[in-house]
């Protein structure tokens, strides 16, 4: 994928005022090497997409190496390695470094691909959707709850101040702030911003 089609993709998805309306984004594509002064378009799309609060989950990559993908080192995504599920512990192919912010199940994860057949497959690319998955609970939690959607740092906080701790050390350019716990999250009093609508109505 070039850096301009990536970008095209992110920003038909985020714009709100468009067709797609995403609410969060599942960006496992990853560029080993690029940053955002290589593809600029993808940096402004991002900092876009931050601004009009939409969610973006990237993959960390695949190499088994210390060195985050762009775009999940990127400061407005959040940034996903890889761990097997039993033992919980980091997958030998996930990528790693400071930038990765949460660790999710990507070992031997069945799908179904285009046939309708199921498929098992590994890789961050197959963590990425679970964390997905969890911020979109989270919004649909708080739209139904208060009304509104959450703000990305409450979505934040959520994920990564209720994570499991993984079976071996924890080191922090592994797991980020932990692996992912979605009834941790859901189950946090996470809510701390006020709707928009019932702080003018309080003022």
């Amino acid at each position: 994928m070039t850096c301009a089609n990536h970008a095209v993709a992110l920003e038909a998805a985020a714009d709100p005022d468009g067709s797609i309306q995403a609410d969060v984004i599942n960006d496992s594509y990853g560029a080993p090497g690029e940053t955002s002064t290589q593809c600029p378009a993808v940096d402004s799309v991002l900092i876009y997409a931050h601004a009009v609060n939409v969610v973006v989950v990237a993959s960390v990559g695949n190499g088994g190496y210390h060195d985050v993908y762009w775009p999940a080192e990127h400061q407005y995504t959040i940034a996903v390695s890889s761990v097997k599920q039993s033992p919980l512990k980091l997958s030998t192919t996930s990528n790693y470094g400071p930038e990765v912010d949460i660790a999710a199940g990507g070992e031997i994860v069945q799908g179904l691909n285009r046939l309708g057949t199921v498929k098992t497959k590994t890789g961050t690319s197959f963590a990425v959707p679970q964390v997905v998955a969890a911020v979109a609970l989270l919004i649909d939690q708080k739209l139904t709850l208060e009304g509104c959607k959450p703000r990305i740092r409450e979505i934040e906080s959520a994920l990564f101040d209720n994570t499991q701790a993984p079976a071996d050390p924890f080191e922090e350019e592994w797991y980020g702030s932990g692996v992912l716990d979605v009834w941790a999250a859901l189950s946090a009093d996470w809510m701390t911003v006020p709707c928009l609508e019932r702080q003018r109505k309080e003022n």
